[in-house]
């Protein structure tokens, strides 16, 4: 047996590779990907709205109490919450 060069295994992986690319996806694979997509975006945008509105609610208040910054401590078994 000749030895196997690193190139003809790297040649050998990337035509595999094509070929499951190449491979068509059953409409309840795509559809599965699409709902996952779908529901991180509106998780992401759920999450950056609110966000990207708290300085306007808290109207230069501070958002942490002395309980808050001693619960975060005690939970967290820290001296500095983050």
């Amino acid at each position: 047996m000749s030895p196997v060069s690193r190139g003809d295994v790297e040649c050998q992986r990337t035509a595999q590779e094509r070929n499951v690319i190449r491979q068509p996806w059953p409409l309840r694979q795509v559809r599965l990907v699409m709902v996952g997509f779908g529901n991180w975006y509106v998780t992401y945008v759920a999450f950056r709205n609110p966000k990207s509105f708290v300085p306007f609610v808290r109207n230069g208040r501070r958002l942490r109490t002395a309980r808050r910054v001693r619960v975060a401590r005690e939970v967290a078994v820290s001296s500095t919450p983050a």
